[in-house]
C-alpha cells in the first residue's frame, strides 16, 4: 500500500466521518444509503471497508476494529473469542450496576459504552458471518478449479456455522436475563425482544445459520453429482479417443436398457422411421392388408322432386318418473318430535334407536345421519329457530391420545327450554 492509497483512505475517512459514526453505533439492520452519496463514499465500499445490502449500509468488522482500537484502549478485537465476550459483558453490566449504587455517573456511562460497544461487536461479527456465507453460495466466491478443493471448502463453511451456533449457547435469554438484575437500560441492550438487543440479533442469526447449513447442503450434494457427471463424460471421452466405438444396437435389444434410450424422431408427415432389419415385417403387413375383402359400396338412390322433405312429427317419449327416496333419518325424526310433542320430556337418540331402531345399524351411524338430516332441514327452513325444536350433544371426555371428543348422544328438546336444560345438563 503506497502513499497515495494512504492519503485516498484518509479523504475518504475524513469526508464521511459523521456517517461512519453512525454505521458504528447502529444496530442491525444498518443505516439507509444517502440519496447523494459521494465518491468517497462509492471507493469505501469498493473496497469493502463499508457494504452495501439492498440499500443499507453496515461497517465492515476491520473498520470498526480500528475505530474500536482508536477510541477505546484494549477493546478486544472484531472477530473476538464469544466465551471472552460473554465474560466482558458480565464484568461491563456488574461495574455499570456498582457505578449507579454508588451515584459515579463517569463510571457508569464508560461501564455501559463498553457493553455498547461489544454488543455491537458481536452482532456485526454475526452479520458479516452470514453475509459471507450467503455471498459464497449465491457467488461463488472462494471456489477452486478442482472438485475435491470445492468439497472442501464447502465442508469448511459448514463446520464454521456449527462451531459458531455451538458458541452462541451461553448467549440464551435464562443467561443473559439474571445479569440485567431488571435495570432498563442493560435489558435494552441485551434482553429486551422490541428492541434490537443482542438476544434478538442472536435468535435471528442461529435462524439464519439454520438457513444457510441447509444450503449449504444442498450445494454439497451438487457439487458431488456434478463432479460424478464430469468423471463419467472423461471416461467416455477417454473410450471414444482411444479408438473405440459405442455399440448401441448391443443396448437397443437389451429390456433393461430401453429406458436410456431417447424417443425416435417424428418426420413432419408425421411417420415414424422404421429401423431397417423391419423388411419382414413390413411385407407379412402389406400381404396381410392385400387379403382384407374390399369395402361395401352404398347403393345410390335418386333424390325425386315430389319427395317430402317437410317437418316430420317425431313422438315426445314420456319421461320416467321415480318417486323422491325417503331420507333414512326422516320417519325417525318425525317419531322422536312427535313423542317430545305429546310427552314434553326431552327424547335420546341413543334410547330411541335402542328402542325402536335397526340392529344392524350402529348408533354411531344413526346419529350422524341424524344430525346431518337436522342441519339440511334447518337449512332449507332458513335456520335453526324456525323449527320447533333442537338437538343438545352429549360428549365424552377428551381422550389422552386425540384432541376429538365423542359425541355418544344426541337430546331433543323444544327450543323454549334449549338453553335452560344445557345449563341443567
Amino acid at each position: 500500500m503506497n502513499a497515495d492509497d494512504w492519503r485516498r483512505l484518509g479523504k475518504a475517512l475524513q469526508g464521511n466521518a459523521e456517517l461512519l459514526q453512525e454505521l458504528a453505533q447502529s444496530d442491525e439492520h444498518g443505516v439507509n444509503m444517502p440519496e447523494n452519496p459521494s465518491s468517497d463514499l462509492g471507493w469505501l465500499i469498493a473496497k469493502g471497508l463499508v457494504d452495501n445490502d439492498d440499500g443499507s449500509l453496515f461497517i465492515s468488522s476491520l473498520l470498526l476494529d480500528i475505530g474500536a482500537y482508536v477510541s477505546m484502549p484494549g477493546f478486544e478485537r472484531a472477530a473476538p473469542d464469544l466465551e471472552e465476550a460473554m465474560i466482558a459483558i458480565t464484568h461491563h453490566c456488574e461495574g455499570y450496576l456498582a457505578a449507579k449504587r454508588e451515584n459515579a455517573k463517569d463510571d457508569a456511562e464508560r461501564n455501559l459504552k463498553r457493553l455498547g460497544h461489544t454488543v455491537r461487536q458481536i452482532t456485526h461479527h454475526l452479520r458479516d458471518e452470514s453475509l459471507s456465507a450467503r455471498n459464497y453460495i449465491e457467488g461463488f466466491v472462494g471456489y477452486s478449479s478442482r472438485p475435491s478443493e470445492r468439497l472442501r471448502d464447502i465442508q469448511n463453511a459448514q463446520g464454521r456455522l456449527k462451531r459458531l451456533q455451538q458458541k452462541l449457547t451461553p448467549f440464551s435469554l435464562h443467561n443473559l436475563r439474571p445479569i440485567t438484575r431488571g435495570d432498563r437500560e442493560l435489558r435494552r441492550l441485551l434482553t429486551r425482544e422490541q428492541a434490537f438487543s443482542l438476544h434478538t440479533a442472536i435468535v435471528r442469526r442461529r435462524s439464519d445459520f439454520e438457513s444457510l447449513i441447509g444450503r449449504l447442503d444442498a450445494l454439497n450434494a451438487t457439487v458431488r453429482k456434478r463432479n460424478e457427471f464430469r468423471q463419467l463424460m472423461q471416461a467416455v471421452e477417454g473410450y471414444l479417443l482411444a479408438g473405440n466405438s459405442l455399440d448401441l444396437l448391443a443396448l437397443m435389444n437389451d429390456p433393461k436398457s430401453m429406458h436410456m434410450l431417447t424417443a425416435p424422431p417424428m418426420s413432419p408427415a408425421g411417420m415414424i422411421p422404421l429401423p431397417e432389419y423391419a423388411g419382414e415385417e413390413i411385407a407379412a403387413f402389406e400381404a396381410m392388408l392385400s387379403g382384407l375383402p374390399p369395402p361395401r359400396e352404398r347403393p345410390h338412390v335418386e333424390q325425386t322432386e315430389d319427395a317430402d322433405t317437410g317437418s316430420l312429427r317425431v313422438p315426445v317419449a314420456t319421461s320416467n318418473k321415480k318417486a323422491l327416496q325417503v331420507p333414512f333419518a326422516r320417519p325417525h325424526l318425525l317419531a322422536m318430535a312427535n313423542q317430545l310433542k305429546v310427552t314434553g320430556q326431552p327424547q335420546s337418540a341413543q334410547a330411541y334407536w335402542l328402542r325402536h331402531g335397526s340392529p344392524d345399524v350402529e348408533v354411531r351411524h344413526w346419529l350422524y345421519a341424524l344430525s346431518g338430516y337436522y342441519l339440511r332441514l334447518a337449512a332449507d327452513l332458513g335456520g335453526k329457530h324456525r323449527l320447533p325444536y333442537g338437538f343438545e350433544a352429549r360428549t365424552r371426555p377428551h381422550s389422552p391420545h386425540s384432541g376429538s371428543r365423542l359425541v355418544y348422544d344426541l337430546i331433543m328438546v323444544r327450543n323454549d327450554q334449549r338453553a335452560r336444560y344445557a345449563t341443567a345438563g
